[in-house]
């Protein structure tokens, strides 16, 4: 590895790479990753990772992630029916229904949750709510203005 470098160009480089927060609101997402064998990078805390894909309006693209640490297992359960319950699953659930929900739909509810230290500052996107989408929406329809993507 070569440590000769341009440090403006690597800070540049790094703020493009940071995820903006999202907007509150409701947002059409599809499933792209569901890992249950996440372990968090510096204290290796194991826990089940989740990652959306907004799929309409102005910020569609944009990534939405989840991390439920397994040290609170009803937290974890109630999240995961609750997303289960979106994307239509039903009965039990097990591990292996986990490697089923990528590519699944859904909508979600983000609200922006206050620093823990500092209330006054906002720092990271959380999911609310989940609930089906009730429609699969079509690639080249639009919506009526006004209304939500998936409110066709």
């Amino acid at each position: 590895m070569s440590f000769d470098f341009n440090i403006e160009d690597v800070q540049a480089a790094a703020a493009q790479t940071q995820r903006a927060s999202v907007p509150d609101g409701e947002y059409l997402v599809v499933i792209t990753e569901a890992n249950k064998d996440f372990l968090t990078p510096k204290l290796e805390q194991p826990g089940m990772f989740m990652e959306y894909d907004i799929q309409t309006g102005p910020e569609a693209g944009s990534k939405i992630t989840e991390l439920f640490l397994y040290d609170k297992p009803d937290l974890v359960k109630s999240k995961i029916a609750q997303i289960a319950v979106a994307v239509g699953m039903t009965g039990g659930f097990t591990a292996k229904d986990v490697e089923k929900l990528p590519g699944k739909r859904m909508i979600v509810t983000l609200q922006t949750k206050p620093a823990k230290n500092d209330p006054s500052k906002m720092y990271q996107n959380v999911v609310k709510y989940t609930h089906a989408t009730g429609v699969t929406p079509a690639a080249d329809t639009k919506p009526a203005a006004g209304t939500l993507p998936w409110s066709r």
